[in-house]
């Protein structure tokens, strides 16, 4: 499942413009304009019928996110140090994580985002004893176990990693390496 935040992105990265997906989704193309912008907090059905329309228009045959994912998500509490940080992306061998707070997703942390404070002129001390809370950025965009391979790689070019969602919760991680090892 998408979140509302992300269906600008997504219309985008599918290559939609407003007037198609609102035609699709069964919606005016000012309302969606007004979802997109935050104005406007859609009913649950509107909500649904443009999240199928994204979905239905992405679908291809062919292996899915969940078919790739991987499964042992890993993740940083809000309120961690970026010194714990670190230390869990190297003992696990990855690049990003998920940052959680009271059970949700509310950031992500990536070594890049580290090695760019560090290169901005922060001593690597300061940023590593810094709380990740003030060096993460916005959560990973998210998709279905279903949503199709096509999909995820379009997501991967502007984006370190995808989530993967099942009945609201996250259930695996993809990234730019998963896709390449997997597929």
């Amino acid at each position: 499942m998408y979140e509302l935040r992300e269906i600008s992105k997504m219309r985008k990265v599918l290559g939609l413009t407003q007037v198609q997906l609102a035609k699709m989704a069964g919606i005016s193309q000012s309302l969606l304009a007004k979802i997109e912008a935050g104005k406007v907090d859609p009913s649950y059905t509107r909500a649904r019928k443009i999240f199928a329309a994204l979905d239905q228009y992405s679908k291809r045959q062919g292996k899915k996110a969940g078919d790739i994912m991987v499964k042992d998500l890993i993740t940083i509490a809000y309120d961690a140090s970026v010194e714990d940080a670190v230390k869990i992306m190297n003992e696990k061998a990855v690049s990003q994580l998920p940052v959680i707070k009271n059970g949700d997703v509310v950031g992500g942390i990536t070594d890049k985002v580290l090695v760019s404070r560090v290169a901005s002129g922060n001593s690597l001390d300061a940023v590593l004893k810094r709380k990740v809370h003030e060096v993460m950025q916005e959560p990973f965009p998210t998709v279905s176990r279903e949503a199709p391979l096509d999909l995820v790689a379009k997501v991967l070019n502007y984006y370190n990693a995808v989530l993967v969602y099942d009945n609201g919760k996250p259930v695996g991680i993809i990234t730019r390496t998963d896709l390449l090892k997997k597929v």
